[in-house]
């Protein structure tokens, strides 16, 4: 008798460190997506590769998300390169999956071989990570070539921002057809219904007395800045938490944003979820001074929270429709200084950006990838009327 039935769309996920509660922004996008994903569309099989030394709580599954533990040398620079390779390869031979959806212009180098190998390819763009310091020649220009690997080969190109599909398309004009924009919804820590109630006693803060940033502690988010403005605007009745840990940064860095701390400077970590949660909801103030961003995500989460918020005036930070008065120039320190004496940090609330935040979810990002899935999945994945 005829039945309605079809075979699950398998996709495989390629080019972050780990899920779940693994510090950055690509492990946060695929945190938040691909379960997303899943509760909407049941029938599809997805994989998410990891890196095992780089996954807190080593899984099989992450709501309905199929978690797969690679190892890789644990070489700056050279790990994400080689486990990206291994899981290709792994895709390439054994799992085969309708798709192959690469995180990152590094993992992005491999597209051509993920195409000859036969695999469907989307690459999702989430920053121009060849304009970070910690980077010498050979990787930024590595980096760049990731780049122009996507732009030739991939089958679709994701960028999370339109300041960054501008830049991408100013140099590769002819992807133009291929490239999307989706944007990143904020994360859900900060609606949790069961926050961290400890960790402001932990860290000795006082809701409402404390001054906000998190992150990678890495020199384009500008931290030291933000840590000499701190100290010049003399708030002697606040602190300035960071919250954060160093990933892939260079020593002396790590050493030089290591001495700034005090009982007023709070490095922290990296705080999970829940525990963020509870630092977003309780900070007077939230401020970004990154130098580069692909969207910035920290930027979302803050503005979903409540808080008012103040950012560098990169384009990326002014699709979070931020007016002039939130945004200052990253490398002239009285503008920021001003803005942290100000005696009232209602002033830098900004109900429109906080409403854009608490209204957007990751059930509109992931039906705005499902569209393009679509388009490259086979007829069998579909689902069709057989006779048994």
């Amino acid at each position: 008798m005829p039945i309605n039935t079809r075979r699950s769309a398998r996709i495989s996920v390629i080019g972050l460190r780990g899920i779940p509660d693994v510090l950055g922004g690509i492990e946060t996008h695929c945190e938040n997506l691909y379960p997303a994903l899943i509760r909407d569309n049941p029938d599809l099989d997805i994989t998410i590769f990891v890196r095992k030394s780089h996954t807190v709580t080593i899984t099989n599954e992450y709501k309905g998300v199929k978690i797969r533990a690679v190892a890789a040398p644990q070489i700056f620079g050279v790990d994400a390169l080689l486990h990206s390779l291994w899981c290709l390869l792994i895709c390439a031979f054994s799992t085969r999956p309708d798709i192959v959806h690469i995180h990152g212009i590094g993992p992005a180098f491999f597209t051509p071989l993920a195409r000859m190998l036969g695999l469907k390819t989307i690459i999702t763009h989430h920053a121009q990570d060849y304009l970070r310091p910690k980077w010498g020649w050979k990787g930024r220009l590595f980096l760049r070539w990731g780049e122009r690997m996507a732009a030739l080969f991939a089958n679709h190109i994701i960028c999370v921002s339109a300041a960054l599909e501008r830049d991408f398309l100013k140099i590769y004009p002819s992807a133009a057809r291929k490239t999307h924009i989706i944007r990143n919804a904020p994360s859900s820590i900060a609606g949790r219904q069961k926050p961290d109630n400890d960790v402001l006693k932990r860290l000795n803060l006082t809701p409402g007395r404390y001054i906000l940033a998190a992150g990678r502690l890495e020199a384009t988010k500008n931290y030291l800045f933000l840590m000499d403005a701190f100290k010049r605007a003399g708030l002697d009745d606040m602190k300035l938490v960071i919250a954060g840990t160093f990933v892939d940064s260079r020593p002396d860095y790590e050493e030089k944003l290591k001495k700034q701390v005090s009982e007023n400077i709070i490095l922290p970590g990296y705080q999970q979820s829940e525990k963020l949660t509870q630092l977003y909801k309780n900070a007077a103030l939230f401020v970004h001074p990154s130098h580069m961003e692909g969207y910035g995500l920290v930027i979302a989460e803050a503005l979903a929270a409540g808080l008012p918020v103040i950012a560098s005036n990169l384009p990326v930070h002014r699709e979070f429709l931020l007016p002039e008065k939130c945004l200052f120039d990253p490398d002239t320190i009285n503008e920021l200084v001003s803005m942290l004496k100000r005696p009232d940090y209602s002033y830098f609330l900004h109900p429109v950006a906080i409403s854009a935040q608490k209204n957007d979810h990751w059930h509109r990002a992931g039906k705005e990838h499902m569209r393009i899935y679509r388009n490259l999945l086979p007829n069998s994945a579909i689902l069709t009327p057989t006779t048994r």
